[in-house]
């Protein structure tokens, strides 16, 4: 099987590259959890394990019309535990607290993680159980350099790095094996030889096209090496389109048009804070001749 080619439900191929780590793992009790889970099939890692390949597993989601979806129409149902809640990383949503209800190793085999946002925080929470791969999503549109994590807000979605994603992974006792656009993969460390890989480096594992860079001129003007694609809004960003300073107040000699605006906020505040100043202190000297 070449794992390139290789797709069943997933968005990049992760079914392959899962079918490749268990096929290394020894002794795989087949048994995955997996969230958000949708209707159980859709953009789904763990669904190829389970339909093909003897596996079962817990199917947590959090948004009620694709739980009812997961519970009705998983043509699996022998196999799974269909779960609708959403997974945190307070004492009573997180991972570890849902699990505990469940019949479920500690070291089970499989935990896939993906909510758009806050996947960092959730497996951060994740302290009882280690599954023995982990797959995560990362931001893919973050340099390999960076260190980026988004706050634990379940409302921000901007994602978190692939290095911050393998710094948690070090502290948790995890080597990363692969990564596709969208997921990265951990494994304990205790299996890492098994998988001989010379170099898991991010940029061995994740290479990556050149990122802009940001330089700016005497006049204040912020200016990128090179424009580009803003993914998720498909908008196209221009070289000169990230602007802190108007054009008209830009210069690197101050021209007479913000000299006048200059002025003029000169004399506004002025009055408002001086002037009220003066008139705070005369009140107060009239109050004490009184």
């Amino acid at each position: 099987m070449d794992i390139k080619d290789f797709q069943s439900t997933s968005q990049h191929n992760e079914d392959g590259l899962l079918l490749w780590a268990f096929g290394i793992i020894p002794d795989c009790g087949k048994y995955c959890v997996e969230f958000g889970a949708w209707d159980g099939k859709h953009l789904s890692n763990t669904y190829n394990l389970i339909a093909n390949h003897g596996w079962s597993g817990l199917l947590i989601e959090g948004d009620k019309e694709r739980a009812l979806a997961l519970k009705t129409s998983y043509p699996f149902k022998d196999r799974i535990i269909a779960v609708n809640k959403f997974v945190g990383w307070s004492s009573d949503d997180s991972l570890d607290s849902i699990l505990s209800h469940y019949n479920i190793s500690d070291t089970f085999d499989l935990l896939s993680i993906d909510v758009d946002g806050t996947d960092y925080h959730v497996w951060k929470a994740l302290t009882r159980y280690k599954p023995r791969v982990v797959v995560i999503e990362f931001n893919s549109e973050i340099p390999n350099d960076i260190e980026f994590i988004q706050e634990a807000n379940s409302k921000v979605v901007q994602g978190t790095s692939l290095k911050s994603m393998k710094v948690l992974a070090g502290e948790k006792g995890y080597e990363l094996i692969a990564v596709t656009p969208t997921n990265a993969f951990f494994v304990d460390s205790i299996y890492f030889h098994l998988f001989k890989l010379k170099d898991n480096s991010l940029d061995a594992i994740n290479p990556q096209k050149a990122f802009p860079r940001v330089f700016q001129l005497y006049d204040g003007t912020i200016v990128l090496t090179e424009g580009f694609h803003l993914r998720w809004p498909n908008i196209d960003v221009g070289r000169c389109d990230l602007q802190k300073i108007p054009y008209l107040l830009r210069s690197h000699k101050v021209n007479p048009a913000f000299k006048i605006i200059r002025r003029l906020f000169k004399t506004v505040l002025w009055k408002i804070f001086v002037g009220e100043s003066k008139n705070t202190t005369h009140e107060a000297g009239a109050e004490t001749d009184r």
